[in-house]
């Protein structure tokens, strides 16, 4: 191999090179120089195999000598650092939840959602993490200084690991845990308190500043048990074990009683004019309908004072009521409001309070202690750290206690016009669509490849493509069932059977009451949640059917007509359990892939409103179809009939339908269901379903007790019967003559008159 190149100073070399089995065993390099032509050639020897095998072993020892030394070093970084960052990641952890915590009763990304769930987990096991770290690290016998000071990082986590006043339980099982969580504090103080006796340096302000922290964190650590244990279901249930006895002139035992009383003020509605007098009006039970949540059932009394309260309020007004209401619940649910606020008179919810703002006292006098004391000593990394554990954790104590304890939501709050309140429930309709999943399903996005790839389409499509409608809808939906539950109580109410009919109604009172085709009332027979489907199929197809425009008058009924359809949807494939028990979330899966086969091999058109069309062709052209296939064909028939119907009349029983469906629904979930959708955003359906109850209707816990009632009237129509037997048996000439009456229609074949 030749190769020739000029140097710097004009000089031209030529190079040989001698290879054997790939290695290069020799160079020669002859050297011109271009003016005096002298040729110097020169030869430099290659090293030989086994030289470059040793220098190549010796690299990579020195490189493994420098890894090693890298991750030592690495180790002993950790190690020095371990503990800093540890804390420092609690009091991150700790602000984190603070500020997103409140958030989640909103409607938010799934991501900042799992977020904050990872962060209420994680808080506790880094919390306990470095109080372990703390307790290790007395094993080693350097750094004297650094361990003095963290005679002050344990009682801040302490603090830490008592959690803030935002969230104390991201589900509502958890608060079912405080016995687990009150075994959890009992260790960690015993950790911490040992590493105090150890850690002690015997410096006095240092000294009386631990104290007073260790006092603060232990006060602390007390709130969050009791605020589990006062919001579990155990001491729900036994708080409000004969509340509501009022023994006003309202006191009412029966349920017949109540339903005359409850029409009486239907059709004397006194509607309040003034704002305040109107939250005046409201008792406490209807801002605090904790017992409803675990399906307490209100007493008669307390049914007919809520109910004449919330009779006389305005829209906004009675809206606002509810949203209250739902605040309050997940308040005193998921946060520590429980403990530190209570209307009834008690000292307990004093004592609370007090215990916490002496907490917060004594926090920020550690600060004024260690600032006096001898920081000189210590390592500074370690008094940096401190000063930004202790000054960091004083504000955020002061500002998660005065956000929910100190501020109490007002009574009247929401009630003026054009102000919202911040306590209030957030709106929230969720808007879930059969035909859009199907799209998608079959053209899906880059998301959902990705999400069918690692198994969990059906997730990522069921919480990222889920659609929000605006607080209007959620105001114009309620309005709808406040109205409809109205005139059920002034036209159709009359008696207890009236009554439990009207609280069993799933659309078929609407189709009689427009006089529809019977063949209407057949769609709605079968299971509820294969109702829910057809008609929500139908629905959609009478909406692009007809494609009214903007400006139509029945174009506003319609698009609501929709939102219902599709939030109902929604509860099917999200909270089939909320929707009614035994709901099947998989038919709605089913239903999709049988889509997903008729247009096999085709391609799809291109809009919704254009592909909801197609559908409704080729469902009417399909014949010996299947039991999904024909759930379709049922639908498209639906629409058909609807169709046939003028346009006020069709989406005036579609409407009255969806609303009979949506309280339906509502009444059958049951309240623990109803609180635990609180933690996660909460439901639109518990809305209905806390309406409904402060409207007069029955609660699940009523409808359960039915058989009761039914029994005592079969007890009271055998009493009857057997004093018509004993006055018969006073009149034994008529009685036998009556028989022999029977016999001789018997012989002959007439019938008995």
């Amino acid at each position: 191999m030749v190769s020739h190149s000029w140097s710097r100073k004009m000089d031209l070399q030529y190079g040989l090179f001698l290879e054997y089995e790939g290695w290069v065993v020799a160079s020669i390099y002859v050297s011109i120089n271009k003016e005096s032509l002298n040729c110097q050639p020169y030869i430099i020897r290659s090293p030989r195999k086994d030289e470059r095998g040793r220098e190549g072993e010796g690299q990579k020892r020195a490189k493994g000598r420098k890894a090693k030394m890298a991750l030592s070093a690495l180790v002993v970084w950790w190690e020095e650092w371990q503990l800093r960052i540890l804390v420092l990641g609690s009091l991150f952890l700790q602000y984190f939840l603070c500020f997103a915590a409140p958030w989640r009763k909103h409607s938010i990304r799934p991501f900042l959602r799992f977020s904050i769930w990872l962060a209420y987990l994680g808080s506790d096991a880094v919390a306990v993490y470095a109080l372990a770290t703390l307790f290790n690290r007395h094993k080693n016998t350097g750094g004297e200084g650094s361990r003095a000071l963290e005679v002050l990082w344990a009682p801040v986590l302490l603090l830490h690991l008592a959690g803030q006043d935002a969230i104390t339980a991201y589900n509502i099982e958890d608060n079912e845990l405080w016995r687990r969580h009150v075994l959890t504090v009992t260790s960690q103080v015993t950790v911490a308190l040992y590493v105090f006796c150890k850690s002690w340096s015997g410096e006095d302000k240092l000294l009386r500043g631990a104290v007073l922290l260790f006092i603060a964190g232990i006060l602390k650590c007390i709130d969050k048990p009791i605020s589990l244990k006062g919001a579990s279901i155990y001491s729900l249930v036994t708080q409000n074990l004969g509340e509501g006895e009022t023994g006003s002139a309202h006191e009412v035992r029966s349920l017949e009683a109540y339903i005359v009383q409850a029409k009486k003020y239907f059709e004397t509605i006194k509607v309040a004019q003034d704002q305040h007098s109107q939250a005046d009006a409201v008792p406490s039970l209807a801002f605090q309908p904790y017992h409803l949540f675990v399906d307490l059932a209100y007493t008669q009394s307390s049914r007919l004072i809520i109910l004449e309260s919330f009779l006389g309020l305005k829209d906004p007004g009675a809206y606002m009521v509810l949203k209250a209401g739902l605040n309050s619940t997940y308040s005193r649910l998921y946060t520590k409001s429980n403990v530190h606020l209570r209307d009834e008179v008690s000292c307990k919810p004093f004592c609370s309070c007090l215990l916490r703002l002496l907490a917060i006292v004594l926090t920020f006098a550690t600060i004024g202690l260690f600032q006096r004391s001898h920081k000189d000593y210590y390592n500074d990394s370690d008094v940096k750290v401190t000063y930004t554990l202790l000054c960091c954790t004083a504000v955020l104590e002061f500002f998660g206690f005065s956000s929910i304890g100190v501020r109490p939501p007002k009574k009247d709050a929401g009630f003026k016009e054009g102000k919202e309140n911040p306590f209030s429930w957030p709106d929230r309709v969720a808007q879930y669509n059969l035909i859009a999943s199907f799209a998608r399903d079959r053209n899906p996005s880059k998301l959902l490849k990705l999400a069918s790839f690692f198994g969990c389409k059906d997730y990522v499509d069921q919480h990222f493509y889920v659609e929000q409608c605006p607080s209007s809808s959620s105001f114009a939906i309620t309005q709808l069932v406040i109205a409809q539950v109205k005139a059920g109580w002034k036209d159709y109410i009359q008696d207890t059977s009236t009554y439990w009919m009207f609280n069993d109604r799933r659309g078929q009172l609407t189709i009689q009451q427009e006089r529809c085709n019977q063949e209407l009332c057949r769609t709605l027979q079968g299971p509820f949640d294969e109702a829910v489907l057809v008609w929500h199929l139908a629905t959609d197809i009478c909406f692009y059917e007809v494609a009214s425009a903007a400006t139509d008058r029945h174009h506003k009924t319609a698009i609501l007509c929709r939102e219902i359809s599709n939030y109902m949807v929604y509860l099917l494939v999200v909270h089939p359990d909320m929707l009614m028990a035994g709901s099947r979330a998989g038919i709605f899966t089913v239903a999709r892939n049988k889509l997903q086969a008729m247009f096999r091999g085709t391609e799809l058109p291109s809009g919704e409103g254009d592909l909801t069309r197609e559908i409704h062709r080729k469902a009417q052209l399909l014949q010996d179809a299947t039991a999904i296939e024909a759930f379709i064909q049922l639908a498209s028939k639906l629409a058909s009939q609807l169709l046939t119907m003028d346009g006020e009349k069709r989406w005036k029983v579609t409407q009255g339908v969806w609303v009979e469906m949506l309280c339906f629904s509502a009444s059958r979930c049951r309240g623990y269901l109803h609180a635990k959708s609180l933690g996660m955003g909460g439901e639109y359906l518990t809305y209905v379903w806390l309406l409904l109850s402060h409207l007069g209707l029955e609660s699940v816990a009523e409808r359960q007790q039915r058989s009761h009632v039914v029994w005592q009237a079969e007890e009271a129509a055998g009493t009857q019967s057997s004093v018509e037997s004993i006055q018969r048996s006073e009149n034994p000439e008529e009685e036998a003559a009556a028989a022999d009456h029977a016999n001789e229609a018997a012989i002959t074949g007439d019938d008995i008159v």
